[in-house]
C-alpha cells in the first residue's frame, strides 16, 4: 500500500499528505507551547515548518515501505472553519520500528497533534476512531501502543479515553515516557 486510505467521521476527513501541505502543517506546529512534546524529541527539528516537512516525509516514506504513516485531519464541518483546512495529523508513529507483538502479530505506535486552536472539541478522539478501526480490521495489527511524556496529562487523558491502559515507563524520545497499550481483544470487546 503506498497511500493510506482516505477515512471520513461526521466532521472530519482523514486523507494522505501532499507535498504543498507544509504550510497547513507548519501551523500545527506554531503553537510551540502547545507542541512542546514533539518539538522535545532528540532529533526533531526546533523550527515548526521544518518539523511539518518531516512529518510528511516521513509519512510518506511510510506508507510507501511499511503500510503506516500518519494522515492529514481536515475539516469536513463547514461549522468548525473553512472546509478542508488542516487541523492536524493523526496515525502510526515510526511505523520501520514496528515490533512483533507478544502473540505473534504486529505492534504499532500512534499518535496525533491537534492545532491549538481546534483543541478540546473531541477532534483527535474522532480522528482517532477510525484509524483504530484501520490498525485492528484492515491492518491486522494486535497490538498498538500510544507513548507519551508523563506531564502530557491532556494527551495521557486521552489515550484513556481511546480504551488503552496503562503499560509501563520507557526510555524513549531521549527521556522517561509512559506506554499505554490496547490490544485488539479489548478494542472489539463491547
Amino acid at each position: 500500500m503506498s497511500q493510506p486510505p482516505i477515512l471520513t467521521t461526521e466532521r472530519l476527513i482523514l486523507r494522505p499528505f501532499e507535498p504543498a501541505d507544509v504550510d497547513g502543517l507548519t501551523s500545527v506546529f506554531d503553537d510551540l507551547e502547545a507542541m512542546w512534546d514533539v518539538l522535545a524529541i532528540p532529533g526533531m527539528p526546533k523550527v515548526p515548518r521544518e518539523v511539518a516537512a518531516r512529518r510528511i516525509a516521513d509519512s510518506a516514506e511510510g506508507w510507501d515501505i511499511h503500510s503506516a504513516g500518519f494522515w492529514a485531519v481536515t475539516l469536513r464541518d463547514d461549522r468548525l472553519g473553512d472546509v478542508g483546512r488542516i487541523v492536524g495529523y493523526s496515525g502510526f508513529v515510526n511505523p520501520e520500528k514496528a515490533e512483533a507483538a507478544d502473540d505473534g502479530g504486529v505492534m504499532l505506535e500512534v499518535g496525533w497533534g491537534i492545532h491549538p486552536a481546534f483543541q478540546r472539541r473531541g477532534l483527535a478522539r474522532e480522528a482517532m476512531a477510525p484509524i483504530l478501526h484501520f490498525a485492528f480490521e484492515v491492518r491486522g495489527c494486535t497490538r498498538l501502543v500510544a507513548i507519551t511524556d508523563p506531564e502530557n496529562y491532556a494527551s495521557r487523558t486521552l489515550t484513556e479515553r481511546l480504551g488503552f491502559t496503562f503499560d509501563t515507563e520507557i526510555q524513549a524520545y531521549g527521556t522517561v515516557q509512559v506506554r499505554y497499550q490496547l490490544n485488539r481483544e479489548a478494542y472489539l470487546r463491547p
